[in-house]
C-alpha cells in the first residue's frame, strides 16, 4: 500500500502537465493565429 500514494501522485502530476500542455498549445495557436492575422492585415494594407 506504500506504492499507491506515490503512483497516484505521479499520475496526478502527469495529468496536470498534460492539461497544462494542452492549454499552452491552445494559447500558442491562438497567439500565432492573431499574429498571422496582424501580419496579413499589414500586407493587405500595403
Amino acid at each position: 500500500m506504500k506504492m499507491l500514494p506515490n503512483l497516484s501522485g505521479r499520475f496526478q502530476r502527469l495529468l496536470t502537465s498534460f492539461i497544462g500542455g494542452r492549454l499552452l498549445m491552445n494559447q500558442m495557436s491562438h497567439f500565432l493565429r492573431n499574429t498571422m492575422n496582424e501580419f496579413g492585415s499589414l500586407f493587405i494594407m500595403d
